[in-house]
C-alpha cells in the first residue's frame, strides 16, 4: 500500500497538463485513468502474484524481503519475456546470502560494463543475465535535513546511534559496501584473503603435462626433495565441477590447482597423472561419484594414497582390508572446513588462483536457532552451520580444506616421478 501510496503522491504533483482523471479515486488498490484505460494494481507478495496477467509493466518493491521472491519470478517470467518490462528495486540484505534479489544484482553484475553517472548512480549492463543494474548510495539524495550537509547529518544521526553492521546494511555508499557480507558471519578472515591476492602468481608452462587447454594450473614445478599432497573433489561433469589441488607441505603453497568439468574417469586419469608428477601423498572424497574415482585409480595403481581416517584422525579399516578415499559424512565436513580457518588466519597457506580465493570468501556461519531435543524434551542451545550461498560451488574450499587435512598424516619420504614404497604411520 506504501507503493500505492507514493504513486498517488507523485501524480497529484504533477503539473496539471500531465495529470489524468482517475476513474476510482478513492481505491487504495487500483490507480487507474479514464483517458487511457492504464491501471496500476497492487498485487500481494504471493509465490503466485502476476501470473496471467496481460501487465506492460512490473515493479517488484523491496525484493530481498519478498519471502516468494524465487517463485514468483517463475511466476511472471511469461508476462516479461512477452514484453513486460520488469523493474525489481530493493536494499540488499547481507544477512540472506540466498536472497533471490541478490542472486540477480550478481548475474546483472557479472560480465557486465559500469558507467558512474555524474548523478552519482552506477549503471551495469550487458551482464549474465541480461539486466541493466543500476545502484544509488544514500549519498545520492541531496539532503535529508535541511541546513545539514550529507555527511554532517550522516555523523550526527547516524554513526553515534547505529551499530558498523547496521550502518552498512542500511546505508552503503557503494555497490561494494551493498555486496559485502557482513565479517562477523564470513567464516574465514577477509583481511587474510586479502593478504593471500598479494601472492598470486601467474601458472606456467609445463612440458612434462599437458594442462588440457588450462584445466590444470601449474605455478610451481615438481622438485626434488619436496613433500607434496595431493586432494580431489571430484566431479561427474555434470553440475558441480572437480577441484584439485597439490601443496607443498613445507611452504603450504598450493603448487597446482585443477577444475572442471569433465568425466569421471577422465579426472582419475589426470588426478593419477598429477600425482605421479608430483610423488604425492593423496586422497579423495569418495562419496557418490568418489567411488567410481577410486575403481580407476586401483585399475591404474595409483601410487601413494593414503588410508581412509575417522574424523578423530585413527585409519578406517572395513573388512580386515586398508581402505582408500576419504568418506566425507556432514560431522567430516565441519571439522575440515573448521581447520581450515586457522592456517587462513595464520597464513600458513598460499592459493595462487584467484578464483579459489574468491570462492574461499563465500563460506559463512549460519546461525540456526535452537530446537527442542525429542528425547530429552530440553532446549538445545544455538549452533551454526557452515554453507556457500544458494547457487555458488564449495569444490575449491572442499579440496583445500582435505589437502590441508590430508597433510598432517603425510609421510616423510623424498622424490620425484618415481613410485616410492611407503610405510604409512598409522598412529598419526
Amino acid at each position: 500500500m506504501a507503493f500505492m501510496s507514493k504513486a498517488k503522491y507523485v501524480h497529484s504533483n504533477l503539473p496539471e497538463w500531465m495529470r489524468f482523471t482517475e476513474k476510482h479515486s478513492e481505491s487504495r488498490e487500483i490507480f487507474d485513468f479514464l483517458e487511457n484505460d492504464s491501471v496500476l494494481e497492487i498485487l500481494p507478495a504471493t509465490s503466485k502474484a502476476g501470473r496471467s496477467t496481460d501487465a506492460t509493466f512490473v515493479i517488484r518493491d523491496e525484493l530481498a524481503t519478498h519471502p516468494n521472491a524465487k517463485a514468483n519470478f517463475t511466476a511472471i517470467y511469461p508476462t516479461v519475456s512477452g514484453g513486460a518490462q520488469l523493474i525489481d528495486l530493493s536494499t540488499i540484505d547481507q544477512l540472506d546470502t540466498e536472497s533471490h534479489f541478490t542472486e540477480r544484482v550478481e548475474r546483472a553484475m557479472k560480465g557486465a560494463s559500469r558507467k558512474d553517472l555524474p548523478s552519482g548512480l552506477n549503471v551495469f549492463y550487458g551482464g549474465e543475465s541480461g539486466a541493466v543494474l543500476v545502484f544509488g548510495g544514500w549519498e545520492l539524495r541531496p539532503e535529508r535535513i535541511k541546513g545539514l550537509s550529507n555527511q554532517e547529518w550522516f555523523d550526527r544521526e547516524i554513526v553515534p546511534k547505529m551499530t558498523p553492521q547496521d550502518v552498512r546494511q542500511e546505508y552503503p555508499a557503494t555497490i561494494e559496501e551493498a555486496l559485502d557480507m557482513p565479517e562477523q558471519t564470513r567464516y574465514y578472515s577477509n583481511t587474510a584473503l586479502n593478504d593471500m591476492l598479494y601472492q598470486i602468481m601467474p601458472s606456467i608452462r609445463c612440458d612434462d603435462i599437458d594442462t588440457r587447454n588450462g584445466i590444470i594450473e601449474i605455478y610451481k614445478p615438481a622438485v626434488v626433495g619436496e613433500m607434496y599432497c595431493g586432494y580431489l573433489d571430484p566431479s561427474d561433469g555434470k553440475e558441480d565441477p572437480f577441484h584439485m589441488v597439490f601443496l607443498n607441505t613445507r611452504t603450504g603453497e598450493g603448487v597446482c590447482e585443477a577444475t572442471g568439468m569433465l568425466p569421471v574417469d577422465e579426472v582419475a586419469k589426470l588426478f593419477d597423472e598429477l600425482i605421479r608428477y608430483y610423488n604425492a601423498f593423496n586422497t579423495f572424497e569418495v562419496n557418490g561419484v568418489g567411488y567410481a574415482v577410486w575403481t580407476i585409480l586401483k585399475t591404474l595403481n595409483t601410487p601413494n594414497q593414503a588410508p581412509r581416517r575417522s574424523i578423530e584422525g585413527t585409519p578406517v579399516n572395513i573388512g580386515g582390508e586398508e581402505n582408500t578415499g576419504q568418506y566425507v559424512s556432514s560431522q567430516m565436513r565441519d571439522s575440515v572446513l573448521k581447520d581450515l580457518e586457522i592456517p587462513i588466519r595464520k597464513r600458513l597457506i598460499v592459493s595462487h588462483r584467484r578464483e579459489t580465493i574468491e570462492q574461499l570468501r563465500t563460506l559463512v556461519r549460519v546461525k540456526l536457532d535452537g530446537r527442542m531435543n525429542s528425547k530429552s524434551s530440553t532446549y538445545n542451545q544455538t549452533r551454526y552451520v557452515l554453507r556457500v550461498p544458494k547457487g555458488k560451488h564449495d569444490d575449491a574450499i572442499m579440496a583445500w580444506a582435505g589437502v590441508w587435512r590430508l597433510q598432517k598424516y603425510a609421510p616423510s619420504f623424498q622424490g620425484v616421478g618415481a613410485v616410492v614404497s611407503v610405510k604409512f604411520n598409522q598412529s598419526r
